[in-house]
This record gives structure tokens, C-alpha cells and sequence, in this order.
């Protein structure tokens, strides 16, 4: 009796010292500098739980509990976020730039008139041709930055206030929306 006791005594103390120990996490010191280098890839929050073997609510009760695995993450999608701010900005402002195009010479007209033309011919005679190019302001992207940049001037969505005496409101819908008062006639 007394071993059963015992036994009973022991697993009653393993089970008090694992709820003391609360449940178990993955989060180790390595995951503040995985989770930034999966930031600067621009890997989203769900890729770069699934790389760090967790499941996208604990990513984000991580960046609650643990303020150096938030900061790391921030860290890591700064200069993305600014790349693509820095893209946005480029693409509403229009841009030139220049495009290469390498044409191979292969037929015996065209290596002729390379020759022709001063061009020293050996081989395979490739030639490089430039172009400058340029891309129109995108409207819609300059939209965009006005309304994040200047939202007092700028808003997708107006909102209107409109104010009514309640008079005129209880007038309203006491008013048949069929009745035309204008004429006296009912069409």
C-alpha cells in the first residue's frame, strides 16, 4: 500500500511541476535574427512563421510577448517597405531608362554590312543596339501618394454631412414618394 502511495505521490508531483512550467513554447533566442532575415526577403508573416516552424498566431503573440523578436521583424521590413515606397514614387513620377537590345549577326548580308559599315567582323558578330525609353506618370500612383501623403487634400472616399431639421424630416416621410405636388396632377 505504501508503494502505491508513493507512486501516486510522485506522478502528482511530475504533473505540479509541468503546470509550473507552463506550455511549452518554440520561441528560442535565434528567432529576434531568422525572423529579420526572412523580413529583408520579403518573405510575408505567414512564410516566415511556416520558416520558422510555427504557426502564424504564435508568430504574432511572439511579437507581443517578446518586444526584441517585434523590433527584429520591423527592422527587417524597413528597407523593403522603402524600396517599394521609393518604386511607388518613381513609377507616379515617370521615368526613363535605357534598354538594350543585343542583335546577333548571322546571315552573310548582315556580316557584309558590318563590314561596310567599319565594324571589324571575327566570329560570331554580335552588336548591342540602346534605346532610350520612357514610362509615363501612372495617375493612379500619383493618386495613391497624394492621399497618403496629403489626406486633408486627397481621400478615396469623401464622407458628407448632412444636417436636417426635424421638421422637415417628419414633412419627409409623412410625403407620398408618388405624389407630384409641383402640378397638382397625379401622373
Amino acid at each position: 500500500m505504501s508503494t502505491l502511495v508513493s507512486v501516486m505521490a510522485t506522478k502528482k508531483k511530475a504533473v505540479e511541476e509541468k503546470q509550473k512550467a507552463g506550455k511549452h513554447t518554440k520561441y528560442n533566442d535565434d528567432f529576434p535574427l531568422l525572423a529579420e532575415h526572412y523580413a529583408r526577403q520579403d518573405l510575408n508573416d505567414v512564410q516566415i512563421a511556416e520558416k520558422l516552424g510555427i504557426k502564424k498566431t504564435s508568430l504574432y503573440l511572439y511579437q507581443r510577448k517578446y518586444p526584441e523578436f517585434a523590433a527584429a521583424l520591423k527592422r527587417g521590413k524597413a528597407p523593403v517597405d522603402a524600396e517599394i515606397v521609393n518604386a511607388f514614387f518613381k513609377r507616379a513620377k515617370g521615368y526613363k531608362y535605357t534598354e538594350k537590345k543585343i542583335i546577333r549577326l548571322t546571315t552573310p548580308g548582315e556580316i557584309k554590312k558590318a563590314k561596310e559599315a567599319g565594324l571589324e567582323v571575327k566570329g560570331i558578330v554580335i552588336r548591342v543596339e540602346e534605346t532610350v525609353k520612357e514610362v509615363a506618370p501612372d495617375v493612379y500612383a500619383g493618386w495613391k501618394l497624394l492621399c497618403n501623403r496629403m489626406p486633408g487634400w486627397f481621400r478615396d472616399k469623401v464622407e458628407l454631412e448632412h444636417k436636417i431639421e426635424k421638421e422637415t424630416l417628419a414633412a419627409l416621410l409623412q410625403r407620398d414618394p408618388f405624389e407630384n405636388k409641383e402640378d397638382g396632377k397625379d401622373e
